[in-house]
């Protein structure tokens, strides 16, 4: 079995967090969906947003505050798994 250690949404191990299998190395796939986020001062707020590769949304959330790229990647995966248990993407 080959592991992608590089890989940002396999756990230390080595199931994939957003399939919840083992890794399949799907480095070599194409790269379906994405997170973009944006902060805004005036309003004090952080939005996160899942996006596929034509940049449609699927699904956004704010957070009040500046959030640190930990955070950011830790909201996207959990907006992730949202998806995943709703169906909408696979």
């Amino acid at each position: 079995m080959i592991v992608n250690t590089k890989c940002r949404y396999i756990n230390c191990n080595a199931i994939c967090t957003l399939t919840g299998d083992y890794c399949t190395n799907c480095e070599n796939e194409k790269k379906l969906y994405k997170y973009t986020y944006s902060y805004n001062p005036f309003n004090d707020c952080t939005r996160i947003s899942i996006v596929n590769n034509r940049g449609h949304k699927y699904i956004t959330c704010e957070i009040y505050g500046q959030l640190t790229p930990a955070a950011i990647k830790s909201y996207a995966l959990d907006l992730c798994k949202i998806l995943l248990e709703k169906g909408a993407i696979k």
